[in-house]
């Protein structure tokens, strides 16, 4: 899986993500590993709505998981 852009405005993009198949589950964590977001089947997040900082994405499907660090520098 790529998320791009990095460092992101808001709007981040989700590719490579084919091999999860038609069903599978998008969250955003700050720091703390608290989820901000939790959507099904996104090639793509707005995270305009959360401040400055850094963000774990993570795509999940059956026993499928990619992580991803994201700055979100608005």
């Amino acid at each position: 899986m790529t998320a791009y852009p990095n460092p992101t405005q808001g709007m981040i993009a989700l590719k490579n993500i084919e091999k999860f198949g038609a069903e599978f589950q998008v969250r955003v964590m700050d720091q703390s590993g608290k989820v901000l977001l939790q959507i099904r089947n996104a090639s793509s997040l707005n995270l305009s709505h959360l401040p400055n900082g850094i963000y774990f994405i993570e795509v999940v499907s059956g026993h499928q998981v990619a992580h991803k660090n994201i700055v979100l520098n608005k």
